[in-house]
């Protein structure tokens, strides 16, 4: 067996990244994660997914966005044979529109992220553990608008 590459850990993450943002089937998340003890967390809260459910969960807290993409910056990774510990830095985009906006909103976020990479039980493929969302900020000018009341069921007077 050899050690988890940069490539390896690399190619995982991306791979995350690019069936998260086009909301695949959380059964094209398998052969990526360990389904049972996956987690998710943001740094600092009590946010915490954890499991193939708790991605599901997360997804479905998503809804409103659409057009995602996740822009990988810089990776730093140290391998190991049987874990590696990576740290990414990303921009997240994505469009919103919550009901009764007329348009959607375009944001981009700024993320840092350590992920911890694993083996399968059953056959010793390097997988997704988990990771933690260490930062999480808007980019100037791409936060969310505060949205509007619902004009047609606003009374006057």
């Amino acid at each position: 067996m050899q050690p988890m590459s940069a490539k390896i850990v690399q190619d995982l993450i991306e791979t995350f990244w690019e069936l998260n943002a086009s909301r695949a089937p959380l059964k094209d998340f398998l052969p990526i994660l360990d389904h049972e003890g996956f987690f998710m967390e943001l740094a600092g809260t009590d946010i915490r997914f954890v499991g193939i459910a708790g991605l599901g969960d997360h997804q479905m807290g998503k809804l409103i966005y659409f057009d995602q993409k996740f822009i990988l910056h810089d990776i730093q990774v140290e391998p190991g044979l049987d874990t590696a510990l990576a740290r990414t830095k990303a921009e997240w985009q994505a469009s919103m529109w919550t009901s009764p906006a007329p348009y959607s909103q375009r944001i981009k976020v700024m993320l840092l992220h350590t992920w911890h990479v694993g083996r399968a039980k059953e056959d010793s493929r390097p997988i997704l553990l988990g990771h933690v969302c260490e930062e999480f900020h808007y980019l100037p000018g791409f936060a969310p608008k505060e949205q509007a009341k619902e004009f047609h069921l606003t009374q006057e007077g």
